[in-house]
């Protein structure tokens, strides 16, 4: 790694992108973690596993993320606030260029290829570690704070459902306490909305608006994900720049009855399509979610253990037809659904509305 690109500022981390532009970013220390010995396992968690190598840090954006064109070096923000899907960012085909930086209106209205393009296109002139938050590293930071502390955030239409003293800058044509939008400033709700509430921490894993994360999909109900390296892995990880035919399978469906209104997890199949049917999804608390093997887990896909309201009463949403593409955090109307484990798996790629937002993240190759 080019230490050249690290400074610290008021002990917060800078890591600098291809153009030198900063971004404020949390180190996540290596740790071990399995579902039987917790933080006293002997593996390592997922997250530090990249392509074979088990790496000693990763490093996450503080802030969700704004996008900037490189021409110009301007942010290129939500000009229409008061419109549900433009102006809009959709596909590969742009050069935008992702940033983490506090006191933003993070970037909406993006689909989850753009959100990966728009961080791939920080790396350049001997950069490489630039990416879209993977859901491996998302569910590192879920598992962490389970351990220590939920963060609070704006799931409350501008502060936080359980404790309303939390508070941010609402960003320009938002609303406090509506009507829709009512995002906030990224990193502006305090200390209370870091994960681990201090100022070096990443901030707004619970609500303000959904993010996209990379090295997971359903498709056709199968769970597919990021596996231990770039070709034919193995076991789960977080090889990020492996191509989405080389993911590793699960071998693990999202099962529904047909007429519960709970899903499960099944070797078997996914049972009844949600293929037109009614409702098209499923929303259901994390915790109650039945059939999670250690690497559902591991990934937070799944619940440690089900039934004990040991996950935040985070929700999830799922829909076992077609390609889906995971969301996590939830967003500024989901009260007591939002949090670091929920998690959305019921839109397609395609997705751009004014709640769906992205972070980038980085690894030293």
């Amino acid at each position: 790694m080019n230490f050249t690109l690290l400074t610290l500022k008021k002990k917060r981390l800078i890591i600098r992108d291809k153009n030198g532009r900063p971004n404020y970013v949390f180190k996540l220390d290596k740790f071990n973690w399995d579902p039987v010995n917790g933080f006293n396992s002997t593996e390592p968690h997922p997250a530090f596993v990249v392509n074979g190598i088990v790496v000693d840090a990763i490093y996450i954006g503080q802030y969700q993320a704004v996008v900037y064109d490189p021409s110009t070096f301007q942010i290129e923000g939500d000009t229409n606030p008061a419109d549900v899907y433009n102006p809009y960012i959709a596909g590969s085909a742009h050069n935008y260029i992702a940033q983490s930086i506090p006191n933003q209106d993070p970037r909406v209205k993006i689909d989850f290829d753009a959100a990966r393009k728009a961080c791939q296109n920080m790396n350049g002139n001997g950069i490489t570690g630039w990416h879209l938050m993977t859901n491996a590293e998302w569910a590192a930071l879920a598992l962490w704070c389970q351990a220590n502390q939920m963060p609070l955030g704006n799931n409350s239409y501008g502060d936080d459902y359980s404790d309303t003293a939390v508070k941010g800058v609402m960003a320009p044509g938002n609303n406090f306490g509506g009507p829709n939008p009512s995002r906030w400033l990224t990193g502006t709700g305090g200390l209370k909305t870091a994960h681990n509430r201090i100022k070096n921490g990443v901030f707004d894993l619970n609500g303000n608006v959904w993010e996209w994360v990379d090295g997971m999909k359903l498709v056709e109900g199968k769970i597919l994900v990021a596996g231990n390296l770039n070709a034919a892995p193995t076991a789960i990880g977080n090889s990020f720049q492996a191509a989405e035919a080389n993911w590793f399978d699960t071998g693990i469906y999202v099962n529904w009855d047909g007429v519960a209104t709970t899903i499960s997890f099944s070797t078997v199949d996914r049972g009844t399509t949600m293929e037109g049917a009614s409702p098209d999804y499923i929303s259901v608390q994390f915790d109650d979610i039945p059939g999670a093997d250690d690497n559902l887990k591991k990934l937070a896909i799944g619940p440690v253990q089900t039934g004990l309201n040991t996950h935040g009463y985070d929700h999830s949403w799922w829909r076992n037809f077609g390609e889906r593409v995971p969301l996590r955090g939830g967003y500024w109307v989901n009260g007591s659904n939002a949090g670091v484990f929920a998690l959305a798996l019921n839109l397609t790629r395609g997705g751009r509305y004014w709640y769906l937002g992205f972070r980038p993240a980085f690894v030293a190759l």
